[in-house]
């Protein structure tokens, strides 16, 4: 076999949850940081390029896709190392390996008194490489979050957090934020850094929000302008909300269900269905909690659970002969349980794969920014219907003025260069419009990035070779 670095290079193919392929020139997987530096120094000989990935799991970003054909896949999902934590400043130090599950599972052991911003997207699925691409957790933005990071040069050297400006706290150090240059970039290989934690409330309170489209979108809204919500909602409806109950029925009776059964365990999935979370006193979640049923419109219903009541919630409705009630707490406690910050596959459920890549189906991710007004997300919900393809939307309320649509095509792999061009020409169109997707992905992330930005990569990685076209050309 050959060998980089003396680490084994094994190969690798098949296509990703986008449905494209790359010829690639083989997988090397680093132990420590030390290795990566050697792997970088060994490609810059070689004149091979390096795509690096902490696991290859940022579904529908690519997963493991470089942008050309011919690159190294620097894959550093074996470097596993958990803190040190800094129980004062509410942060820990994580390498880029390290999984949800695996940071959950190291804080109830070392840390229960902390929690921190999980993802929808799978226990399996990184941290650092998911902050990197800007990904959104039910707390907020992982990279606002994610600081003091470690990161190997295009030459093989290392940068490190500068002393003694840097501080765990997570605040902005004095000087420039040079930190922030290696988010949505291709400019260093990224290997650790520290993620700011949270500290667990007396009371945290998923709520769950109901109806048809505009009253459960005005409620959230007005909800967010008079201060009784502050962290991110997400709503979803129609097929996302099918896709989703059917799932989660199939992780608890390991069967497809269904849509008849669908339906009675889950009422609601045809409608909108918005999912918050308060955190802090149980006396101030209680009083939000009502002014927000206060302000619900005509038809919409507002549930409430916190993970003491829901296991004993579910056990007395089974007693009571209310089974269909029982199933659906029972079913949606993986999402519930995202407010209290355990990780979950749930989000994953609704493609009914193990592996997204090895799924039939392709499916890209899209995303556009508007205010959190009804009228500018219905207008860009009209252009998805214009597509003329499968999809689902999520809308995701980051704050009281910004409103993400978070959007899944689904096509036959066949239709993967034609669906790709009408994404584009989506892109283009809400840009226009001043409604800019707040990540770049498959569709719009090739051979973009400012004058500036061009002019930083070519001072830091002059030979292009790392993730070449990825972000920035």
């Amino acid at each position: 076999m050959e060998q980089i670095a003396g680490l084994p290079l094994s190969p690798v193919s098949g296509p990703t949850l986008c449905r494209s392929q790359r010829r690639i020139r083989g997988r090397v997987r680093p132990r420590t940081a030390a290795d990566v530096a050697a792997v970088v120094r060994a490609c810059a000989e070689q004149r091979w390029p390096l795509h690096p990935v902490s696991g290859g799991k940022n579904w529908g970003m690519g997963s493991y896709l470089p942008d050309h054909d011919d690159c190294v896949l620097l894959d550093l999902s074996a470097l596993k190392t958990i803190g040190p934590i800094d129980r004062d400043a509410g942060s820990v130090r994580i390498e880029a390996g390290v999984t949800q599950k695996e940071l959950y599972d190291w804080l109830q052991r070392e840390a229960p008194e902390f929690a921190f911003n999980v993802t929808g997207a799978g226990k399996d699925t990184s941290i650092v490489g998911n902050a990197l691409e800007r990904g959104l957790g039910y707390e907020g933005s992982r990279a606002a979050e994610f600081f003091g990071l470690e990161a190997v040069l295009s030459d093989g050297t290392e940068h490190r957090p500068g002393e003694p400006w840097f501080t765990r706290t997570g605040m902005i150090p004095a000087g420039p934020r040079i930190e922030a240059l290696f988010s949505q970039s291709n400019l260093a290989v990224v290997t650790a850094g520290w993620l700011k934690l949270r500290r667990r409330c007396e009371s945290e309170m998923a709520v769950v929000i109901s109806g048809e489209l505009r009253p459960v979108f005005d409620t959230v809204a007005e909800a967010y302008r008079r201060g009784l919500l502050m962290l991110p909602v997400h709503m979803a409806g129609n097929a996302r909300a099918d896709a989703i109950a059917g799932g989660l029925l199939r992780l608890l009776w390991g069967r497809k269900a269904t849509l008849a059964e669908i339906r009675r365990v889950f009422p609601t999935s045809s409608q909108q269905t918005a999912l918050a979370a308060l955190h802090g006193t149980s006396r101030m979640n209680r009083t939000a909690l009502a002014e927000i049923r206060r302000l619900a419109g005509k038809g919409v219903k507002v549930r409430s659970v916190t993970e003491n009541r829901l296991v004993g919630t579910a056990t007395w409705l089974r007693r009571l002969g209310l089974v269909n009630k029982a199933t659906f707490l029972e079913a949606i406690r993986p999402l519930l349980a995202l407010t209290w910050g355990e990780p979950t596959d749930a989000g994953l459920a609704s493609l009914a794969v193990e592996n997204p890549d090895t799924a039939a189906q392709g499916c890209i991710y899209f995303s556009a920014v508007t205010p959190s007004r009804f009228d500018p997300s219905a207008a860009v919900e009209a252009e998805l219907q214009a597509l003329g393809a499968s999809y689902a939307l999520t809308r995701y309320f980051m704050a009281p003025d910004v409103l993400v649509h978070v959007v899944s095509v689904e096509f036959e792999p066949n239709r993967q260069p034609e669906v790709v061009a009408q994404l584009r020409r989506l892109g283009e169109l809400l840009r226009g419009k001043g409604w800019p997707p707040y990540r770049l992905g498959v569709p719009t992330m090739t051979g973009t990035g400012s004058r500036l930005a061009h002019l930083i990569k070519q001072t830091l990685d002059s030979a292009g070779m790392i993730s070449p076209a990825h972000y920035i050309a």
